[in-house]
């Protein structure tokens, strides 16, 4: 009976002693406080990533580069992504920048065609838009289209 006891502390001992994997978490939104801002939405990513953070977690964020976000103070990374677009592949290029007050990495994605516009980011509207598509003219059906490919 005291061998099983001691064999049994012995493998929990292991078990805890044995390096843990980092966790990484990658935070894609269509809204980030401060830089876009329409709701809730935008304060949870604005925030959630800096907790995570400090429990020493790998987290990044993923958003568009809107229109009104300031381009220049964002790092332009060399080469560019290919997205699947609703009229076929696109190509958009990346910038880096940083959560304010923190070092949380922020990928903004940056697509001219769909993103440079102001009102981007208005993801409550674009949410009860989209259920109600036969009432959306051509400009409405193309927010519609931003907003499922990247929130999907």
């Amino acid at each position: 009976m005291m061998a099983e006891t001691d064999d049994e502390t012995s493998r929990s001992t292991a078990v805890s002693t044995a390096p843990r994997r980092r966790l990484s978490v990658l935070v894609v939104a269509s809204e980030v406080a401060p830089f876009r801002k329409t709701g809730g939405l935008a304060d949870v990513i604005g925030a959630l990533p800096k907790a995570l953070a400090a429990r020493d977690i790998d987290v990044r964020v993923v958003t568009p580069l809107y229109a009104g976000i300031p381009w220049n103070d964002q790092e332009r990374l060399d080469g560019a992504l290919s997205v699947p677009m609703y009229y076929g592949r696109g190509r958009a290029a990346v910038r880096l920048g940083t959560l304010p007050s923190s070092s949380v990495p922020i990928y903004f994605i940056e697509h001219h065609r769909y993103y440079d516009r102001y009102g981007g980011g208005r993801c409550r509207e674009m949410r009860a838009a989209c259920m109600h598509k036969e009432e959306l003219g051509e400009q409405g059906m193309g927010n519609c289209r931003r907003y499922r490919e990247l929130c999907g």
